[in-house]
């Protein structure tokens, strides 16, 4: 893999193998990704909804618990923060292009889950530069890697899905959200064993506080940790 440009940084084991697990299962459980014919993928958004023609950000449901501290830990202001869920299957793709700048703050972290995948990023005059994107893996853009070059996924045959989460801020007022999703409703009290669960039958909302277990159990994630991330 050829050096990363300038602002790109890669954590190739941010997630934990048991949490990345678990974070894929939810992703794709309750509401679960819807595909969208226009982008010729599934995806599902957090905290807003982008709107991809014309280019702008509408409400949606609001970050859920374990969505928002995966936000604090990448240093991005939950309050503030949108996040979109890819599903890339064979033959699926996204072309290059830039995280909108209107719209978007500096920091774009991108969580790879599921099939490992490669991310071409381009620099007009320069070749190319391949990243790999191991699952569990965090790719942060910054400066140039965010506002110079573009990126993009090609479409190759896969084995199995790769997912993928891309979190920013959102620049303007963020639009007000819609209620949380059931999988972040108050916790009735009943026993919840997420882990016995089977995927054809997935109880999102014990799903998602198996998550958030999960992620205030690695060291410094704690919802009191005020740290800036990476």
């Amino acid at each position: 893999m050829a050096d990363l440009p300038e602002g790109a940084r890669l954590e190739l084991e941010f997630l934990p193998p048991d949490v990345e697990a678990a974070i894929l299962r939810l992703v794709r459980a309750g509401p679960g990704l819807e595909y969208n014919g226009g982008l010729a993928r599934a995806t599902r958004h957090y905290g807003a909804r982008y709107t991809y023609a014309p280019r702008g950000l509408a409400a949606a449901p609001a970050l859920p618990r374990w969505l928002a501290l995966l936000a604090a830990r990448v240093g991005l202001d939950p309050a503030r923060t949108q996040c979109i869920a890819n599903e890339y299957t064979s033959g699926q793709s996204i072309a290059a292009h830039r995280d909108d700048r209107r719209l978007f703050g500096e920091r774009i972290a991108i969580v790879s889950m599921g099939l490992a995948d490669r991310m071409v990023l381009r620099r007009a005059g320069r070749p190319p530069c391949l990243v790999e994107l191991p699952r569990g893996s965090l790719l942060v853009l910054e400066g140039p890697a965010r506002h110079v070059y573009t990126h993009e996924i090609h479409a190759r045959k896969r084995g199995a899905p790769r997912v993928s989460l891309t979190l920013r801020e959102m620049l303007p007022a963020p639009p007000r959200p819609g209620p949380p999703p059931d999988e972040d409703e108050a916790d009735s009290g009943a026993a919840c064993d997420w882990l016995a669960q089977k995927d054809d039958a997935v109880d999102a909302e014990c799903l998602a506080e198996g998550v958030l277990e999960l992620l205030e159990a690695i060291g410094g994630w704690s919802s009191g940790d005020d740290s800036p991330g990476i």
